[in-house]
């Protein structure tokens, strides 16, 4: 676990005992919506998107169960919770989001089961309506490319075999002579008379 990820658990749990009366009313409220048919129906989940989509804007996953929790609750306040926690300690603005889920995953199991399924079932619904919408679309993830270079390990061709394994680290080579290392197609270049450090 990272330092930052350790340091946001400890100020979920701090967010939890702070405002525990406040996320039990908000969790008690958010489960009535659920009963009470308050929550959008898998056509309004996808509504925004088909809304804001041009002919050149890529298609976007239906959103999966997580997904539709957590932006259900902020619908509801959940995140004004959080910003009057961040605002009280003076935590920097940036975290309010990764704190936000966090905090969610612990009011997430104290959802009973039955409220769980309910998330799970709409987001069957959205991919079925995401489906009669783009009968066409595929989900295609665009790679983001490393920063990193990556290096294959040099291995080296001589005359008896076509490739061999690396020098051992204290310069031995195995089964092999010295002059079957070097490349005779090579340019060979006179280094000329050797100078002795001063």
């Amino acid at each position: 676990m990272t330092q930052v990820s350790s340091e946001l658990d400890e100020l979920a749990d701090q967010v939890s005992i702070e405002h525990e009366n406040e996320l039990n009313d908000f969790l008690y409220s958010f489960k009535n919506k659920i009963d009470n048919d308050e929550m959008p129906k898998a056509i309004e989940i996808l509504q925004d998107q088909i809304d804001k989509k041009n002919e050149n804007e890529k298609i976007k996953r239906p959103p999966n169960s997580n997904i539709i929790y957590t932006n259900q609750l902020n619908r509801f306040g959940f995140l004004d919770i959080i910003r009057k926690f961040c605002d009280k300690h003076k935590i920097n603005k940036q975290k309010l989001i990764p704190l936000s889920k966090k905090v969610s995953k612990i009011l997430w199991k104290e959802l009973p089961e039955h409220y769980q399924k309910f998330f799970e079932t709409l987001a069957s619904e959205v991919k079925a309506e995401h489906k009669l919408l783009y009968p066409t679309y595929k989900y295609q993830p665009i790679r983001k490319k490393s920063n990193f270079t990556t290096f294959k390990p040099y291995e080296y061709k001589t005359k008896s075999s076509s490739v061999q394994s690396i020098p051992e680290p204290d310069g031995q080579m195995e089964d092999e002579e010295e002059s079957d290392y070097f490349d005779d197609n090579l340019p060979k270049f006179d280094e000329g008379p050797r100078h002795s450090p001063l």
